[in-house]
C-alpha cells in the first residue's frame, strides 16, 4: 500500500512540475512543438536518483528521512508562498488581488518557512 502511494505521488509531482516548464516554454520565447514526456521522464528520474544518491550516503533511518522530507517540504513552501504572493500582486487584476489581512498573512507565512528554513540550513553547515 505505501509503494503504491509513494509511485502515485512521484507521478503527480513529476507530471505537475512538467506541465509547468512546458507552460513556461510555450509562454517565453521558445516556439514549437513541446516534449512532455521527455520533461516529465526527466523530473520522475531525478527524484528516483535523489532518492538512490540517499540510500548511497546510507541515510536510510526513519526519523532521519522524516525530517529530511519536513525540511524540503518546509523549503518548497517558502518558495510557493513567495511565488503565489507576487503572482497574486503583479499577475492578477487589482479588483481580485487580496485584501491587506491577507497580505499580512501571506508575509508572515512567508517569513515562517524562510526563518526555520534558514535556521536549519546553519545548523547544518
Amino acid at each position: 500500500m505505501l509503494f503504491q502511494t509513494q509511485l502515485g505521488i512521484m507521478d503527480s509531482t513529476s507530471r505537475i512540475m512538467a506541465e509547468n516548464v512546458a507552460i513556461k516554454k510555450l509562454d517565453g520565447k521558445e516556439k514549437g512543438k513541446i516534449n512532455l514526456s521527455k520533461i516529465y521522464y526527466f523530473f520522475i528520474w531525478g527524484q528516483i536518483l535523489f532518492g538512490t544518491i540517499l540510500f548511497l550516503f546510507n541515510i536510510s533511518e526513519p526519523r532521519t528521512l522524516i525530517i529530511l522530507g519536513a525540511v524540503i517540504n518546509a523549503f518548497a513552501m517558502f518558495i510557493h508562498v513567495a511565488l503565489v504572493f507576487w503572482l497574486n500582486h503583479k499577475e492578477i487584476p487589482k479588483v481580485f488581488r487580496p485584501n491587506w489581512i491577507r497580505k499580512i498573512i501571506a508575509v508572515v507565512t512567508f517569513l515562517f518557512f524562510g526563518f526555520f528554513s534558514l535556521l536549519v540550513l546553519l545548523d547544518e553547515f
